[in-house]
């Protein structure tokens, strides 16, 4: 016989019923529908304790008409061994998560401090936290081997005062990596881009005013539209007026596209 049977505490049935879902686990019937119990997987009669491993939810209907015997087909053991593998799985998973973001943190680190320190020693400058945060939001486009071209090709913005370079050449620089890593990713796709620029390089020198956007623009669509380089070089080396050189490039591509 047993006796001084030990009531199950409130929050220990609290923890049950939260770790099985607020649901009776023979049936599936959920609370407020149901109402619920906690019941004893071993029962107290065959010397079952109020450990929370040998504690289950149980609606009322279920619990009244199990009455003092174990399951036989042990289905709620079974049922709260996977609950306790899933919750493993699941806290394992997220440690995995946290560890690999902590990774990507550090990872992204190294990829800034990469491209600061190339920018450091070639325009003999340090590199501030802003212009830190300027080359993660860079990174966040192009990868390291792209800015550290870029940076490499950006030395012909450096001018010397003396041994130094300018303040202002280096701000030059630095401001034109990313500028030149967008042509370069743009140049893989279109190789004529390299002569587009060069041609804009001739209409700099001839005219008074150009506008550096909209000429590449005009350009980029002219050879897009099939017309041959030499004949937008040709264009660029006779226009008077940038005016002029927008009506000439504009009628030639009405023309091809016609």
């Amino acid at each position: 016989m047993v006796t001084g049977r030990k009531t199950v505490s409130k929050m220990a049935r609290f923890e049950v019923f939260k770790r099985d879902g607020f649901k009776c686990q023979y049936c599936g019937k959920a609370a407020p529908d149901a109402i619920l119990h906690v019941d004893h997987i071993k029962p107290i009669a065959a010397y079952g304790d109020n450990d929370i491993s040998n504690l289950i939810t149980s609606c009322m209907e279920c619990n009244l008409g199990k009455g003092p015997r174990e399951l036989s087909d042990r289905s709620a053991i079974e049922r709260q061994r996977r609950q306790l593998e899933e919750l493993n799985e699941r806290r394992l998973q997220l440690e995995m998560m946290i560890e690999w973001g902590e990774g990507l943190g550090q990872l992204e680190d190294q990829k800034v401090d990469a491209v600061a320190n190339m920018i450091e020693r070639t325009a003999r400058c340090g590199i501030t936290d802003t212009g830190k945060d300027s080359i993660r939001k860079w990174l966040k486009r192009y990868s390291v081997e792209e800015l550290l071209l870029a940076a490499e090709d950006a030395t012909a913005y450096l001018d010397r005062d003396g041994e130094q370079f300018t303040h202002d050449s280096k701000c030059k620089y630095f401001e034109f990596i990313p500028r030149i890593a967008a042509v370069k990713r743009r140049e893989q796709d279109k190789p004529y881009i390299k002569d587009l620029y060069y041609i804009r390089g001739i209409l700099r020198k001839r005219l008074p005013y150009v506008n550096d956007w909209l000429s590449i623009r005009i350009m980029e669509s002219a050879a897009d539209a099939g017309i041959d380089i030499d004949a937008i070089k040709e264009i660029a080396l006779s226009a008077r007026s940038w005016a002029a050189f927008q009506r000439e490039m504009q009628w030639l591509i009405n023309e091809a596209e016609e």
